[in-house]
């Protein structure tokens, strides 16, 4: 890149170095880490992973051989240290200066000299903590937490030129700062959003089953490309591990689009020869109407053909998915399949088992193909059918077809001609002769 004011070449921004924050998935957000010397926030409520994240960024810089410093007003060195046990992790090589003062305060083999930040004045502790790195000249820093020194403000505006005194002190030290908030204020502190040079948020979410969910966002990065939207994580023995929310565009494979079998003719010939590689299905209907049994027959003919069929079963235990054998970002995911040239079949359940139903979500526009499947009562006897009410590529039955289970697998039937009102559950069949199978 050239400056058109002097002709000089000068580096571009993308070709900067950047280092590690000792997570790998984060690093894949930030399409290759933070960039260096420079101030970023790391914000979420008490217990959210901000500590753990802090550390491996630190664990990072020690791999590196560099100087790091973790300056902590809300934790103790001990609690730090268990915390690092529990991943397995050895601190040697982080230095750690307290500003609060633990069980031991009084023990005097203590090595470090403790504060208590409530004794001192807002410039005290900011002093202490800029003779600290400077004795140090650490290469990575990490500050625990903002909410000490807010507390000690007692203004905004009087934390605000703290934070600033802050980030003006670390700019000439080549000294890359991760300052932790755990947002005890009652607002969005948007102030210290745009004193830091790149903002992520970590959230820990409580839902109606299940453990609870962990995710995180980047709020903003200055001159660094970062994937947008909430990315799930997980702490875990070890430390945080990210899973970056998939993007399908960065995921393309060359395919041929052809036709896959389904092992059963009639169920093709009702599809109009089949699905299509690249596409989705979705299954749509009542409990126990055989929507799994249908999906099985799909991955056992790929089995079949030689080809890799995976089952990815949330709602059932393995057990019961082989046991019937032998008898899911939504939008991105099924354009990330699509892109690789996968067939994508998927499984909704319906409320109800006749008549009117209803799904708790709607992802039937998502979808290339739609497959209902209805319960009907006819002479007495349950009866199940089956439909294509949906095919972007290609052709397809309009008619409703008789689907059974049995030991051998699915069979379906012909269509059901003469009957009317077979998806309402109440059918009405207006021909001179039922159809063969159904006057059984």
């Amino acid at each position: 890149m050239i400056d058109s004011s002097s002709g000089a070449q000068t580096s571009d921004p993308e070709d900067l170095p950047r280092i590690s924050t000792g997570s790998d998935g984060l690093d894949d957000i930030l399409c290759g880490g933070l960039d260096p010397n420079r101030m970023y926030l790391y914000e979420g409520r008490p217990g959210s992973g901000k500590t753990t994240m802090a550390l491996q960024f630190l664990l990072e810089g020690v791999r590196c051989g560099e100087r790091v410093l973790y300056i902590s007003l809300s934790e103790t060195k001990r609690e730090l240290t268990l915390v690092a046990q529990r991943h397995g992790w050895s601190l040697q090589g982080v230095d750690i200066f307290e500003l609060v003062p633990p069980e031991t305060t009084l023990d005097p083999e203590r090595e470090l000299t403790v504060f208590h930040p409530a004794e001192m004045e807002l410039s005290e502790t900011t002093g202490l903590i800029f003779k600290e790195v400077e004795r140090i000249n650490p290469a990575r820093v990490v500050l625990d937490s903002l909410s000490e020194l807010r507390l000690l403000a007692q203004n905004p505006l009087r934390y605000r030129r703290q934070v600033l005194a802050l980030k003006h002190f670390f700019t000439n030290r080549n000294c890359t700062v991760i300052l932790l908030d755990d947002l005890s204020s009652s607002q969005d502190d948007l102030q210290l959003h745009s004193i830091a040079h790149g903002v992520v948020m970590l959230e820990q979410l409580a839902i109606d089953y299940g453990a609870e969910r962990r995710r995180l966002r980047v709020i903003k990065m200055r001159g660094i490309r970062f994937r947008g939207g909430f990315h799930d994580f997980t702490i875990e023995a070890g430390g945080v591990r990210i899973f970056p929310r998939l993007v399908a565009g960065e995921h393309h494979a060359s395919f041929i689009g052809e036709l896959t079998p389904s092992g059963n003719a009639q169920l093709d010939q009702l599809l109009g020869g089949g699905l299509e590689r690249g596409t989705s299905a979705l299954l749509l209907g009542a409990a126990g109407v055989g929507k799994s049994s249908l999906a099985l027959t799909y991955a056992i003919a790929a089995a079949a053909r030689g080809e890799h069929a995976v089952f990815f079963a949330f709602d059932e235990g393995r057990g019961t998915v082989e046991a019937r054998a032998r008898i899911l970002q939504m939008h991105e995911l099924l354009s990330y399949l699509g892109q690789k040239g996968v067939l994508t079949v998927l499984i909704l359940a319906q409320h109800g088992l006749v008549g009117p139903m209803e799904t708790a979500l709607d992802i039937s526009y998502l979808s290339d193909a739609v497959l209902m499947l209805r319960y009907f009562e006819v002479g007495g006897s349950v009866r199940r059918a089956l439909s294509v009410v949906k095919k972007r590529s290609g052709n397809h039955e309009n008619s409703i077809r008789e689907f059974r289970l049995g030991s051998a697998g699915i069979t379906v039937g012909p269509p059901l001609t003469g009957f009317s009102g077979i998806f309402s559950g109440n059918p009405r069949y207006s021909g001179t002769e039922m159809p063969e199978g159904l006057s059984e």
